[in-house]
């Protein structure tokens, strides 16, 4: 069996908050801290800001999620996708996909196929053919 990885501190705080709150009533205070924030960087390419913040809550959650985290993890998923539809980084999707698919959350797949969501089309195909597979 994995061992789980400690979690840093203020995720472990964030999160039991967060489950802790009245009907997620703390989540609309949390999106600002993992939205969807575009930046350019010295190439002058477009970024996002709060990626590395939603990549630590992803991964935190890795171990413990549950149907309660279900809002979180639909609040963090519909960041992600406008950080994919605007920069083509979509380095949570696969994840919070999964965790999606784990607690009978399908309707998931049907925004993932949606034509400019996760270029190119391989890249879905291979995508869908491996979550189908589980």
């Amino acid at each position: 069996m994995t061992k789980c990885p400690a979690k840093p501190a203020h995720l472990t705080q964030l999160i039991l908050a967060y489950r802790q709150s009245n009907n997620g009533e703390l989540l609309p205070n949390l999106i600002p801290f993992f939205a969807f924030k575009p930046v350019k960087n010295q190439e002058g390419e477009l970024e996002d800001a709060n990626l590395v913040f939603r990549t630590e809550i992803v991964e935190a959650l890795l171990y413990d999620f549950t149907k309660t985290d279900r809002p979180l993890i639909k609040s963090i998923f519909t960041e992600e996708l406008k950080c994919e539809e605007e920069t083509w980084i979509h380095d949570n999707l696969y994840q919070l996909c999964f965790y999606l698919y784990t607690i009978g959350d399908l309707e998931v797949y049907l925004i993932c196929m949606r034509p400019n969501i996760m270029r190119p089309t391989w890249m879905r195909l291979v995508f869908l053919i491996e979550i189908w597979s589980l």
